[in-house]
């Protein structure tokens, strides 16, 4: 079952790392690529709030229509910062394959980690297997690959190294949100859209913070 469930993760990753890449390529076909992930993610939400306990998360309620709407207004943003981004003049794409590569090095880093080294559990009652140690790890990656990066855009080393750590810090928190909400839901995945990989939300929920906190500081 492992080998099954890996087997359909690499070939659903072999066939979307091109079509993505080539996307950011150019400007036209990345719009077209954000407004498609944009319409699964609001699918993907709009099945994952009903399934909410009546109280749960705070201020939660399963059939409030705000919370329908604060979700979307999250999603909508966030893909909107990626188009602005992606628009910054001659840095666009370099800035958005940084965030990109960004969130795959802590990813990797974090789980490589957080096998050799986790010890403290980051948050337990959330994502049992994240640790700070993993975040630690994760951190330093996005910091190499912000100082082999950023300076070809004129940052220094330091700051290079700042964005980097922010931005694996800020991915948790929304890998985190995410896992917060489909934990609460019941649900492993937020949908079955990408084989092997779960729903559009679970691949974007670190890149859909990231994004927010780039279009700040960068647009």
């Amino acid at each position: 079952m492992a080998n099954e469930e890996l087997s359909k993760r690499i070939k659903t990753a072999l066939i979307l790392t091109p079509i993505v890449v080539g996307a950011m390529l150019v400007m036209e076909a990345f719009i077209i690529l954000i407004l498609i992930a944009l319409a699964a993610m609001m699918y993907e939400w709009r099945t994952l709030v009903p399934k909410l306990p009546n109280s749960t998360i705070m201020w939660f309620r399963r059939n409030h229509l705000w919370v329908h709407l604060l979700g979307y207004a999250y999603i909508i943003f966030s893909c909107i910062a990626m188009i602005a981004v992606r628009s910054i003049p001659e840095s666009g794409l370099y800035l958005t394959l940084f965030i990109a590569l960004c969130v795959i090095a802590t990813d990797i880093g974090a789980y490589f980690g957080g096998k050799r080294f986790g010890r403290h559990k980051l948050a337990p009652r959330i994502s049992p297997s994240k640790t700070w140690e993993g975040l630690a790890c994760g951190a330093f990656a996005a910091s190499c690959m912000g100082m082999i990066s950023l300076p070809m855009l004129g940052f220094s080393l330091p700051h290079a190294a700042f964005y980097g750590v922010l931005f694996a810090v800020i991915g948790q928190v929304g890998d985190l949100l995410e896992s917060l909400i489909k934990r609460a839901a019941g649900v492993k995945d937020s949908s079955q859209l990408l084989p092997g990989h779960g729903g559009v939300l679970d691949r974007l929920d670190s890149h859909l913070a990231v994004f927010l906190v780039a279009f700040y500081l960068f647009v």
